[in-house]
């Protein structure tokens, strides 16, 4: 009998040759293993099932991508991307974290869909992420989960208003064979992070008043020095920094 390891090697190599071969054929795994006593239509299973995984992973971590694309163009992009071998990671999601860079390469893909799936991943890259937020600090600090994207697409907007129109307050239909409405083209830097009660993967649009009210906080700046040095009345930056406290994104002592 083969040892462990060998086997395994073995087994790999057969599953392999299976899966992205022949997956409606499971004649390729039972000549690569003939001591095996198997039901062909059970293991037919697995030649379906796994790719179906990888297209259910994209599916989900992507919707607001995929409704930028064409109804017909999505399965194919699935069944190339699935060919890269993605699938070796044990958590599931990693399965699909070189799709973002992937898709802006293909025919079928554009800049856009691709700036939409790098913020979907992003936003769940900042869900999943181990970092503790802690719940008293001693100063007013910022969120430990922040990171930030460059898009050159207006996403935040577009991503909210999709998001009130599936909750049913607004937002614009779409015929299902038709491709949804794109964000509108622009630079714009997006603020990431996690809410430290709801635990939701939060987001803003950065704006001027929002960046200056950050580094006050990382530079442990004067407020009203700092708004005097960028023309801004300081009120609005206390607006700003107490919103920025209420959704998360800034951590206040307690006392």
């Amino acid at each position: 009998m083969s040892a462990p390891s060998e086997f395994m090697d073995r087994f790999h190599a057969s599953l392999e040759a299976y899966v992205w071969g022949s997956p409606h054929d499971s004649q390729v795994m039972r000549d690569a293993h003939p001591e095996w006593e198997v039901d062909p239509a059970r293991l037919a299973i697995y030649g379906e099932f796994i790719p179906q995984y990888l297209a259910d992973t994209l599916e989900a971590l992507f919707s607001a991508a995929r409704s930028l694309l064409a109804p017909e163009d999505w399965d194919p992009l699935c069944k190339r991307y699935y060919r890269l071998r993605t699938s070796r990671h044990y958590e599931i999601n990693h399965l699909a974290y070189d799709f973002p860079d992937w898709l802006r390469k293909q025919p079928e893909g554009s800049e856009v869909a691709a700036d939409v799936a790098l913020f979907e991943l992003s936003r769940h890259q900042v869900f999943v992420d181990p970092t503790e937020i802690p719940t008293e600090v001693e100063v007013l600090s910022v969120n430990p989960t922040l990171t930030t994207l460059q898009l050159g697409h207006h996403v935040c907007r577009w991503a909210k208003a999709r998001s009130e129109g599936e909750d049913g307050e607004a937002g614009q239909e779409t015929a299902e064979d038709e491709p949804a409405p794109a964000p509108e083209p622009g630079t714009e830097l997006v603020l990431l992070w996690r809410h430290p009660e709801t635990l939701f993967a939060n987001y803003w649009a950065a704006f001027p008043r929002t960046l200056l009210a950050l580094k006050i906080v990382l530079e442990s700046i004067p407020l009203e020095e700092a708004a005097a040095a960028g023309g801004v009345d300081p009120d609005e930056i206390r607006t700003v920094i107490e919103e920025a406290v209420e959704h998360g994104l800034l951590l206040r002592p307690s006392s």
